[in-house]
């Protein structure tokens, strides 16, 4: 009885579509990323009118900006000593060094766009 927290009710969303494209965190973790892009990507792209329907360089990194909060918030995944690194774009290669067990390279596949997210010691 009561409420649900507000992570059991993120937790009962069906997933968007999605490609994981490389990681090597648990799926449950990788779950968690895509739907931290996913409520992220509504704020500016939803269905509002007001919003915009194609994200511009500059909402991009305000979008990375907004992921990088929400995952230092959440229990499972921010961590004090470590930094979290977010990159969103649709074309661009990259070579990183990160943290064993931290890293998911995934495309969010209704805006068409990649999302990289890594922790570095």
């Amino acid at each position: 009885y009561g409420d649900s927290s507000e992570e059991e009710k993120e937790a009962e969303e069906p997933l968007p579509p999605y490609e994981i494209r490389s990681s090597d965190m648990s799926e449950h973790l990788q779950e968690k990323c895509v739907r931290i892009c996913h409520s992220v990507l509504l704020q500016f792209t939803g269905e509002d009118d007001e919003k915009p329907k194609v994200a511009s360089q500059a909402i991009d990194m305000e979008m990375a900006t907004k992921i990088k909060e929400k995952i230092d918030q959440d229990e499972e995944l921010r961590d004090e000593g470590a930094g979290w690194h977010v990159v969103i774009g649709k074309s661009y290669a990259c070579s990183i060094s990160c943290k064993t067990k931290h890293h998911v390279f995934l495309d969010l596949k209704e805006i068409h766009k990649s999302f990289l997210i890594f922790k570095t010691e």
